[in-house]
């Protein structure tokens, strides 16, 4: 070791001795030994009986269901996501089958098939129930709800969805339908093996290379048929106003 490594030494030695009394008599400690090891043994906050008090937990953020907004901006991304496929849209997708009318947001057409989009608008933390029928789970804002089950819903919608196709003469086209949740603050939990997605999981499930080639020739043509069969809900409120 030459000359001007061991002066280096000896004065990060010296620095070393200036500033260990200082962080000892900060922290309490009586040695230097327990100078160096103060940082790795912080005094965990105590109560009154000197009891370990539990670190306080970060207030749960506050957020709010689905807005129409959210809607809109979900309709929007899938013009523009079928527009980049060579896909058709049919909004709103809503259909008259046996008296009762489809919750399907919207119907995509591609080569490989139809795909409805039953959307629901639950923020927060969603899960499924216990049992494959159950409702599911929602905690959101420090509340548990239980909400209608999306999985079996939707399959109500795919059969009316499939008479109603098979009656306009579309029965050679396959047709399914999948949950959409379509605020930004759902979190689902515990859905990979359901067909069940946030706004992201949606997109990614229509890129399936099973959906590039099939059956429909033409999504254009198909789509004309399917919006033959849609039927536009009117609330009543929307009713009394034409009145």
């Amino acid at each position: 070791m030459d000359a001007w490594n061991i002066l280096v030494v000896v004065v990060l030695a010296l620095i070393l001795l200036l500033i260990l009394p200082m962080v000892a008599a900060r922290n309490g400690t009586k040695s230097f030994t327990q100078a160096l090891m103060a940082p790795l043994h912080r005094k965990k906050k105590r109560g009154p009986l000197g009891l370990e008090v539990e670190p306080e937990k970060k207030p749960e953020r506050h957020v709010n269901n689905s807005m129409q907004g959210e809607l809109t901006a979900i309709v929007s991304q899938l013009i523009t996501f079928t527009k980049r496929q060579h896909y058709t849209l049919v909004y709103p997708g809503t259909i008259q089958e046996d008296g009762q009318l489809t919750t399907t947001l919207a119907l995509v057409v591609t080569p490989g098939g139809v795909v409805g989009l039953n959307c629901f608008g639950f923020a927060g933390e969603i899960r499924p129930g216990d049992q494959p029928n159950d409702q599911w789970r929602q905690h959101i804002n420090h509340t548990d709800n239980r909400i209608p089950n999306p999985v079996t819903t939707s399959e109500k919608q795919q059969v009316l969805l499939r008479r109603a196709m098979d009656r306009a003469g579309l029965s050679g086209i396959p047709v399914e339908v999948i949950a959409v949740f379509t605020s930004k603050e759902a979190r689902l939990t515990g859905v990979s093996a359901q067909k069940c997605f946030d706004r992201d999981g949606m997109i990614a499930y229509l890129e399936q290379e099973r959906f590039h080639s099939g059956p429909v020739e033409d999504t254009h043509e198909t789509g004309v048929k399917l919006k033959s069969l849609v039927t536009v809900y009117k609330s009543e409120k929307n009713k009394k106003k034409k009145k």
